[in-house]
């Protein structure tokens, strides 16, 4: 009896051998993020069904951590989360690369509101085995909230990349959006199921930074936003509030639009062109002449409808550059404290002018200019 024991406990103990060997020698699976600056520490590592994503920490009470794929190859699901834990699992349809993105989010009033965010880059071997190529963390403006006279607002960060604003009026109002800057697109829809709310998207045009009015109605204020757009081509929002602003000023804008088009017609501009004014002002001699301003190429332009060229324009000999755009002959040269390119138009010369723009983003703008009128 005491050698099958013998033999059982040195069987036992070659297997211990053996196992540590295999420990030892096997490679390691969890793999730290080596992300150390990170608010919430998280790793990965690989199992026979995927590769999992641990994310610990403190979460704030009423958010979740919740995963995007921008991969339709990689997939993301959830396995558990706690307060203090999320577990994610990540698998793949054969070979591919991609990104998911962990947000810490929470639901308010209809309105996602998220405060960091955890991005892995991936790579998937042919056998279906993801390697995580980078990873990175960023912290982000979560759910603002604010309220006016008559109404209150929600704005945040959400995860197509977009910023949303849900405003809510206490009763019937009209909402003016003006945009100031060239790198967002806003566009506002009514919110289902309350008859006085409206929905507010910025959505990314190019890189730069903007300022978004929503204009309350007459009610002498505005809510205004302050969003940057990134390299990956998403809103951020950078600051919120509520300011002092009438969108009374839109309605004077539209008779002053109204007055130009009675004289000069409708003169179009660049589809891209953003803040368009239309009006009818004064000229240095008391002539009354037109005039259109709008932002393009990030820089904020003027063009004048005149009856002849301005006697100072590009007084010095040689400073006129003579070019052609399609059939119209145009002339670029310096006046004032800028450049600008004059042509002919009809019965009218166009004086466009820009005081931030060099020579070539004027003859470029000149350009688009010109096509846009030519073909309306």
């Amino acid at each position: 009896m005491k050698k099958i024991w013998f033999a059982v406990a040195g069987l036992a103990a070659a297997l211990t051998v053996v196992l540590v060997v295999i420990l030892l020698t096997s490679p390691v699976k969890r793999i730290e993020s080596s992300d150390g600056e990170s608010l919430y520490p998280y790793g990965y590592e690989q199992t026979e069904k995927g590769l999992e994503v641990h994310i610990s920490g403190h979460f704030p009470k009423g958010f979740r951590w919740v995963a995007m794929s921008e991969s339709s190859e990689i997939h993301a699901a959830e396995k558990r989360q706690s307060g203090r834990k999320a577990v994610f699992l990540l698998t793949v349809n054969g070979s591919a690369q991609g990104t998911v993105r962990f947000n810490l989010q929470k639901e308010s009033g209809g309105l996602t509101g998220q405060s960091y965010e955890i991005v892995l880059s991936l790579l998937a071997s042919p056998q279906g085995e993801l390697s995580v190529l980078s990873n990175s963390h960023r912290e982000i403006t979560g759910l603002g909230e604010g309220s006016g006279e008559g109404f209150t607002y929600q704005a945040a960060d959400q995860t197509d990349g977009t910023v949303m604003v849900l405003l809510h009026a206490q009763e019937s109002m009209e909402w003016v959006p003006e945009i100031e800057g060239t790198s967002v697109r806003v566009s506002m829809d009514a919110a289902a199921g309350a008859e006085n709310d409206r929905i507010v998207r910025i959505e990314y045009a190019q890189l730069g930074q903007s300022w978004v009015r929503l204009c309350a109605g007459e009610t002498g204020q505005a809510v205004e936003l302050y969003v940057s757009t990134d390299l990956e081509e998403r809103v951020n929002l950078i600051q919120h509030e509520v300011i002092s602003y009438t969108a009374a000023q839109q309605s004077i804008l539209g008779q002053y639009e109204a007055e130009f088009t009675s004289v000069y017609g409708t003169v179009a501009l660049p589809e891209e062109a953003l803040g368009v004014e239309r009006a009818i002002v004064d000229w240095e001699d008391g002539e009354s002449v037109g005039y259109l301003g709008f932002l393009l190429s990030g820089c904020r332009w003027e063009m004048y409808l005149l009856s002849e060229v301005p006697a100072d324009w590009c007084k010095a000999p040689g400073k006129a550059v003579e070019t052609t755009v399609g059939d119209t002959s145009v002339r670029i040269g310096a006046w004032g404290t800028g450049s600008s390119a004059i042509w002919l138009m009809g019965e009218n010369i166009c004086l466009l002018r820009c005081d931030e723009a060099d020579s070539e983003t004027l003859r470029t703008v000149a350009e688009q200019v010109i096509t846009a009128v030519q073909h309306g």
